[in-house]
């Protein structure tokens, strides 16, 4: 059940942000809407719109959701604005490029139920595999929720907001995304929200769709913004990682041999991804290394991997 303004207090708050989405928002706030939920269990639907310069403001007033506006850019101010406006314990978040499954919001926010869940996520798959790109960000398993969780060396556990929902009164406790992160501002928050008490979840049927870049451009840049973004989250975070400065060497030696390993898959490659997929490999590792050393400048620190 979704409530408005004036109803019963929501159990749960989907906030969403939405920037220049003129004839895209529909498709985000259709499936969102269409969520159900266990009887007695009521949403409410937060869209921000975070300075468009288009119609899209418009466009989200056709839908039966609560109105928000950001005038600061960026996804971690609209998300603050969207959670200030909220009024549930529990915020669940998308982005208003994906398209949530049938269930996902139910699933995504069961864990809960154990009062030691402070932040929860569900896997992030490609809305559709129409170009070559997109197939390696799932073959690759960039976005792959289940390995955010799961953490490591070169990432401590976190999840995407991208298919996420958190306590509020932990993102409260801890103030909130940091607003001058344009990208790694949810891992930024979990790991502070970690670092006051409690544990996230991995919820597997919990489904979200997103459109994954499609170009060669909006995929190289997508691989130098969070190149950069890791870096800064690496200068704010050094005591997760253990150590003052983080290089893969591996990288280096992959990143040189990149050029002639592209080629070669142009020759030998047996369909159109197979003869791609080692550009595509060259584009990413070039792009996210190119990020790190900008962001590692800027931070003064040594910070060098490829994250996939």
């Amino acid at each position: 059940m979704t409530v408005g303004p004036g109803t019963i207090a929501p159990d749960v708050s989907v906030v969403i942000a939405f920037y220049n989405r003129r004839g895209g928002a529909a498709r985000c706030l259709e499936a969102v809407l269409s969520q159900e939920l266990p009887l007695g269990i009521a949403m409410e639907v937060i869209a921000v719109d975070n300075g468009s310069t288009d119609s899209t403001r418009e466009e989200l007033a056709r839908f039966p959701v609560r109105l928000a506006d950001c005038a600061e850019r960026g996804p971690a101010a609209a998300r603050n604005a969207g959670i200030r406006a909220a009024r549930a314990p529990i915020i669940a978040t998308t982005d208003s490029d994906c398209a949530p499954e049938p269930g996902w919001l139910a699933r995504i926010i069961e864990p809960f139920a154990d009062a030691r869940v402070i932040a929860a996520g569900g896997p992030i798959v490609s809305l559709e595999h129409n170009r070559g790109v997109t197939l390696f960000i799932d073959f690759f398993r960039i976005l792959n929720q289940e390995k955010f969780f799961r953490g490591g060396q070169c990432n401590p556990p976190f999840v995407a907001t991208a298919n996420a929902a958190f306590r509020r009164e932990a993102v409260e406790r801890v103030g909130g995304f940091d607003e001058s992160l344009l990208v790694g501002e949810d891992a930024d928050l979990c790991w502070r929200m970690l670092g006051a008490g409690g544990a996230i979840a991995y919820c597997p049927l919990a489904v979200v769709r997103h459109a994954h870049r499609d170009t060669f451009m909006a995929f190289f840049r997508m691989a130098l913004n969070y190149g950069e973004g890791c870096a800064a989250l690496f200068a704010r975070h050094r005591g997760r990682f253990g150590q003052r400065r983080l290089v893969q060497w591996d990288n280096i030696y992959n990143l040189a041999l990149a050029p002639w390993r592209a080629l070669r898959g142009l020759v030998t490659g047996r369909t159109p991804f197979e003869r791609k997929i080692a550009l595509y490999d060259a584009l990413w590792r070039s792009g996210f290394t190119i990020g790190c050393v900008a962001g590692s400048i800027r931070n003064r620190i040594v910070f060098l991997l490829v994250s996939h």
